[in-house]
């Protein structure tokens, strides 16, 4: 039976949580892993989770306007405006994944585009009611004076133009293909919708935030699967390819955090964390365990000890591989000091003793120490710098004594409202039931800590 409370469904785990089962559900027979069709595929699957989103919300944003609400109103804009950006930047990097080597004059042959998508015929039809019913409010908005009705104006026009921009990107040349066959948004729908929580709340929003992540990182380390295999072989000019691709991929996923980071505020947190469970982001097979911890340490290793190139343009080729290996590292810290904010901005100081889901006795501290452990499995740490974005107890910034109160205050808060949590009591007085995966193996696979 499935634990409730007054909202709804409580999460059993991450993958339950975000919907991982369906999510991964597609048939990708004929997908090669590794391939520019895969990670295009990827980004679209990760732009119907947008689009999905976006319908939800336009809906939203409707019903804000018809019933006088000007400040929710510009608040779930605010969530369109996030999510939308989410989307074009999905949409820019789709075009990276195009086969490489073509004439530049060549046909590039029939192209599958977000446009034929049932998620964006929806999201059409969503948008066609918030365009009816915003009207109005924003004549009443500018009629008050106050700049609410100028700043409501100013995001429609910011989501209307990100939207633009998605949709003009989200379209793939040189491999053919039906875009219902090929992406499947009907799978990525029922994945989006799949667990809802009672009266409103931003839990789409949330999932959204790590549902479109987990689709690009699992096409990513796919890429350092094939990149391996290259290198073992000496194939440098097709590991090259794979490794721009991979590039692009980690590129977006680290950008894709912005989403929760920007936008997520404490209170809306707060409302569905019940409903979460015993879960935790570090549950993530994709990103904690497979990336992070499995096939980006050996892509370290196996370019570190790749052989000398045989000629010149092999030695320069390795020398691109070491480079992009160096900015995937980089990509992939860029993605933990963002994750940072969720802990920051949701559960509060370090150092204060509050408790994750999981039981995490510090929960801002265990996740510092998650990031230096990351750069400590890698060959690429920051090195001796006068200044750590994590370094907390230093007086470097002018504004770190607010800060600090700042994260007390949400540490405060949340150890009150949350006493089960914090007192491991209820619900949360069990363990969680996740345990790490089996390790992604390849030839340079390192033994984890929680696998010997």
């Amino acid at each position: 039976m499935v634990p409730e409370n007054e909202r709804g469904p409580i999460a059993r785990s991450y993958a339950d949580l975000q919907s991982l089962g369906t999510l991964f559900a597609c048939d990708d027979r004929g997908i090669p892993p590794g391939s520019g069709l895969q990670a295009g595929i990827a980004l679209f699957r990760a732009g119907e989770v947008a689009m999905v989103n976006l319908a939800e919300l336009a809906g939203r944003a409707t019903a804000d306007a018809a019933a006088g609400r000007p400040i929710v109103l510009l608040r779930t804009v605010r969530w369109m405006v996030a999510i939308a950006r989410a989307w074009s930047e999905l949409a820019w990097r789709i075009a990276d994944m195009a086969p490489a080597g073509a004439p530049a004059d060549a046909d590039p042959g029939p192209r599958i585009e977000a446009l034929a998508s049932p998620n964006w015929a929806r999201l059409h039809a969503a948008e066609s009611g918030l365009a009816t019913g915003v009207r109005a409010a924003l004549a009443g908005l500018h009629a008050r004076d106050d700049g609410t009705g100028d700043r409501l104006a100013q995001l429609l026009l910011r989501y209307v133009m990100l939207e633009r921009t998605a949709l003009e990107y989200s379209a793939l040349a040189g491999f053919g293909g039906d875009y219902e066959a090929l992406v499947q948004p009907g799978t990525i729908r029922a994945a989006v919708a799949e667990r809802e929580l009672r009266g409103r709340t931003v839990l789409m929003q949330f999932r959204a935030g790590h549902q479109m992540p987990e689709l690009v990182v699992a096409a990513a380390n796919d890429h350092i699967a094939a990149a391996l295999a290259h290198l073992e072989n000496r194939g440098y000019g097709e590991a090259l390819e794979v490794m721009r691709r991979l590039d692009r991929l980690l590129d977006v996923a680290a950008v894709l955090m912005n989403v929760l980071a920007d936008e997520l505020q404490t209170a809306e947190y707060h409302q569905i964390r019940e409903n979460l469970g015993l879960t935790s982001g570090s549950h993530s097979v994709n990103l904690h365990f497979h990336l992070m911890r499995d096939l980006l340490p050996s892509l370290v290793a196996a370019v570190g000890a790749a052989p000398p190139g045989g000629s010149a343009l092999e030695t320069s080729v390795l020398a691109t591989i070491r480079a992009l290996t160096r900015a995937a590292d980089r990509h992939v810290d860029r993605w933990r000091l963002v994750h940072l904010n969720l802990p920051r901005n949701n559960l509060g100081a370090g150092e204060t003793g509050t408790r994750s889901l999981t039981g995490s006795p510090d929960a801002l501290l265990a996740v510092t120490r998650m990031r230096e452990a990351g750069l400590a499995r890698t060959a690429h740490p920051p090195g001796e710098t006068s200044f750590r974005a994590t370094d907390s107890g230093r007086g470097v910034l002018a504004l770190a004594e607010l800060e600090q109160e700042l994260l007390a205050a949400v540490a405060a808060r949340t150890q009150d409202r949350f006493r089960d949590v914090q007192q491991r009591t209820g619900r949360f007085a069990a363990e969680p039931e996740f345990r790490p995966p089996p390790i992604r193996r390849s030839s340079r696979t390192r033994p984890r800590k929680d696998q010997g």
